[in-house]
Formats: C-alpha cells, structure tokens, sequence
C-alpha cells in the first residue's frame, strides 16, 4: 500500500490526523508510524522557519542536496501540516515560505492550490516526491465574532467547531457525554455551556476577553475537570465525534490527504 508521512507542526495536528485515518476519515493510504511510531518521530515544532530547517536540509553526507532528513523510512508521499497563525495570505505564505526554502538549499519544488474552492491546500511536487501542504485557516470563534479576535488562525480551530453546538442539533453536548460517560443529560449541558459560553463571558466581563482558540479548548476541559493536555483531549473530541460532523469540520484536511491519492493506487 502507498504510504504517506505526516509531518505537523505539532503532536496535536499528528494524532488528529492518525485518528481521521483510524477512522477511515482519511482512507486509501498508508499512514507512516500509525501503529509502531511515537508522534516526536515525524513532528519537528518551533514555528514554520524552524520545522523547515529541520525537516529540510543539506545532507552533508549524501552526494545529493536537499533532502528530507527526518526519516529515513520509505515512504510514498508527504502531507505537511501548518498554522496560519496571522499570515494575512495563503498563498504568499506557502510560496515565500516553503518553496524559498527549499530553493535556497537546492531543492526543486512547485506548488499551486488543489481547488479554487479549497484556498488552505495545496499540492505539488518537492523534487520527484508528490506532497500535499495543509495550511490550517480556522480562527475557532464560530460562536463569536468581534474585535476581540486577534486574527490567529490554527488547527485547534477546528477542534473548538468539533464541541459547538448547531441551532438544531447540540452536537457538542453529545461529545461531551460520550467523553465523559456521563448518564445525566442536564449535567452534561451545564459542563458544556460552562465551558462553551460561562467561561469565556466571565473573562470578558472582567476586560479579558478570549482571542484564541486554544483558550475555548482549556475553557473546556476546566468545566469538564479533565486532567489533560489539550493534545490529549483534542484526540479524544475527534474519537468521539459523529463521522458526518468530522467530514464537515476536516473537510480541507480530507481534500489535502485525497490530492495524494493516483489513480494507480488501487
């Protein structure tokens, strides 16, 4: 079977995307390190200009330039998964960044976007490797929007969506439920608005008002009293989560790992 090596940004963005692909969310490839492998093995962290030196550079003991360094596992394809943190343009900010880089060590490579309708993924080629670069664009404030944002946009963005609630539909309450075990529907609603909306309206109250979504996903897990990471309670929201919803929120990330696919796959 082809298989593909994640690198991220963080163990976060690693073990969401391995459990998508337990899931079968994200399916019809291999996942490099999926059952044998620590997420550290293939995550380099420290912002972008870091984990492209670290995951790109001139091997020296090699006769060719630039190549990946991280792994020396035969592995068929690349995904790379980045923040946009407040880069204010997708598209300068995965050429400058990426293909600069790899240029001044060497390294050929040509990126354009994968769909016109997708503006967060992008696919081509680094050297003869076929790679695909997830740019997560989510600022997680689906219940807010206002001059408290501070324009930060992550992956754990999509995480916070994962636990809102729709109008009709208190998704978010069910995952709390099902995380937590818990018999008594209005307790779970209490702990979910606790950490959905209480939370966040007190520190706003009080001049502090929330800007990231990192801070709605420890909102949570204060009101949840789970004893965590917020790594480990992202993986956990995800493995709890309904396939519909999961395919609606990681709808860029499905159509990253799918531009990987060939039709000599199969």
């Amino acid at each position: 079977m082809v298989s593909v090596a994640v690198y991220a940004e963080g163990p976060t963005e690693w073990l969401v995307a391995r459990k998508l692909w337990k899931r079968k969310i994200l399916n019809g490839m291999g996942f490099l390190g999926a059952e044998e492998r620590q997420p550290g093995d293939l995550i380099v962290g420290g912002g972008v200009d870091t984990f492209l030196k670290n995951l790109f550079s001139i091997d020296r003991a090699s006769s060719e330039r630039g190549v990946l360094i991280r792994d020396r596992t035969p592995f068929d394809r690349v995904l790379l998964m980045f923040d946009q943190e407040q880069m204010p343009n997708l598209e300068k900010y995965v050429k400058s960044k990426i293909e600069t880089h790899l240029r001044e060590i060497g390294i050929v490579s040509n990126f354009d976007k994968a769909d016109d309708e997708i503006p967060n993924v992008f696919t081509g080629n680094i050297q003869t490797l076929p790679v695909a670069i997830h740019v997560a664009n989510h600022d997680g404030m689906t219940y807010k929007k206002g001059p408290d944002l501070d324009g930060n946009r992550d992956f754990d963005g999509y995480i916070v969506e994962l636990l809102q609630n729709l109008e009709d539909d208190p998704i978010g309450v069910s995952i709390v439920q099902r995380m937590l075990k818990e018999t008594h529907q209005e307790k779970v609603k209490v702990m979910h608005q606790i950490g959905n909306q209480k939370i966040p309206d007190l520190m706003k109250d009080d001049q502090l008002p929330i800007k990231r979504s990192k801070t709605i996903l420890y909102s949570h897990i204060t009101a949840m009293q789970i004893g965590k990471s917020h790594v480990h309670f992202s993986e956990k929201v995800v493995e709890e989560s309904d396939e519909d919803n999961l395919r609606t929120v990681f709808k860029s990330l499905i159509a990253a790992w799918d531009s990987l696919k060939r039709e000599d796959d199969v």
